[in-house]
């Protein structure tokens, strides 16, 4: 019998293969087989797919930013209605979380990201100066007594301090001495983004010290609250 043994052992009829030399596959169309085909018709259709895919990629492109920005806005929702979840989430899997954030400072987006940081922090403040900081943490210490946060008014032992922004870098936040504070590293992670009244706000159980009875939120902001 003339023709190809095909896979299934059945013989494929000369009509049904392709027509490229040394090419046995089975005919698709213009008697070629799938592969050949496609590659001819990429090879006469160059602009036409050029176009495509550039249209392609724009329409996804606004599909994808669209659809982030409904997801980020979702979870945010969500983590704002579920706080103890996150929180119990994080306690659970700690080794795992720093794990996961150490193997990923070790890529290359990792890396680049950390690159930034550094070079925007520095960029950022490069008008601080010594003198400023060693002021703040001067009067930090005369107004508590001992150096204290002042985002939740406790304490802070040595090594777990932080310099602090009231208004963040990132919101058009300056290093001038008012726009300063110190706090526990914790907390100043915590605040992330937020301004010193969005902080107040979100957690009101902090807003005033027990021993004062006008919190430094007041005086920094110069509002005094009627009882």
């Amino acid at each position: 019998m003339s023709g190809v043994k095909g896979k299934s052992g059945v013989y494929i009829r000369p009509s049904q293969v392709c027509s490229v030399e040394d090419c046995s596959k089975e005919h698709y169309a213009k008697s070629l087989c799938r592969k050949h085909y496609d590659r001819q018709y990429r090879f006469n259709h160059k602009e036409h797919i050029l176009i495509y895919n550039r249209q392609w990629q724009k329409n996804s492109s606004n599909k994808n930013n669209s659809n982030k920005k409904y997801h980020n806005e979702y979870n945010k929702q969500w983590r704002e209605n579920n706080p103890e979840y996150s929180k119990q989430y994080r306690q659970d899997n700690k080794e795992y979380l720093a794990e996961r954030q150490k193997q990923w400072r070790q890529t290359f987006s990792g890396k680049a990201s950390n690159k930034a940081g550094v070079y925007n922090r520095r960029a950022m403040t490069k008008d601080l100066t010594i003198e400023i900081i060693q002021r703040v943490y001067e009067d930090n210490i005369k107004k508590y007594g001992t150096l204290t946060c002042y985002l939740c008014f406790n304490p802070i032992e040595f090594g777990n301090d932080s310099l602090e922004h009231s208004i963040p870098l990132t919101r058009e936040g300056s290093n001038d001495y008012k726009n300063l504070g110190v706090a526990h590293k914790i907390c100043n992670c915590r605040k992330g983004t937020m301004t010193l009244g969005e902080w107040f706000e979100k957690y009101p159980k902090n807003f005033q010290s027990p021993t004062q009875s006008v919190s430094p939120a007041d005086e920094i902001y110069g509002v005094i609250k009627k009882a």
